[in-house]
């Protein structure tokens, strides 16, 4: 578990596995918690970032800091990715993430970007995670990229 500073902050992080990128970026309170069994999952294949956003969970407020923006989230989710060296990246966002996750692709030059709403998206069971999850990673290739 780790943390880096990203746009003057500091961003809490939990990266598994080997190969491919892919950030999971949670919505309203959600932290990197929320993503621990489909990460675990995954890390056979994939590297895993989950993080807790900005004035969220492990990531401390800012001084002086109310409120934030999509855009605000989405620069600190491409710097994030910037910063581990983990250009080109999938990124999956849940609820309020959905709009993060596009502007994270805008800013990193995506060529596609995929939106999918989906109720639940974050599953504690193993077996979800692999039924539900896998599959919907694996169709974002290829990733976003600069």
């Amino acid at each position: 578990m780790s943390s880096i500073e990203v746009n003057g902050i500091r961003i809490y992080y939990e990266k598994r596995g080997r190969g491919p990128a892919v950030l999971f970026v949670s919505g309203a309170s959600g932290d990197a918690g929320h993503w621990t069994t489909v990460a675990d999952i995954l890390a056979d294949t994939y590297t895993v970032i989950t993080y807790d956003r900005r004035g969220n969970s492990r990531s401390p407020r800012p001084p002086g800091w109310t409120s934030t923006t999509i855009g605000e989230q989405a620069d600190d989710a491409a710097a994030l990715l910037r910063g581990l060296d983990l250009v080109p990246a999938i990124v999956v966002g849940t609820s309020a993430a959905a709009g993060a996750v596009t502007t994270v692709g805008q800013g990193l030059g995506a060529t596609r970007v995929r939106v999918e709403f989906a109720e639940g998206f974050a599953p504690t069971s193993p077996r979800r995670a692999q039924k539900d999850i896998s599959p919907t990673v694996t169709s974002l290739q290829p990733p976003m990229s600069v």
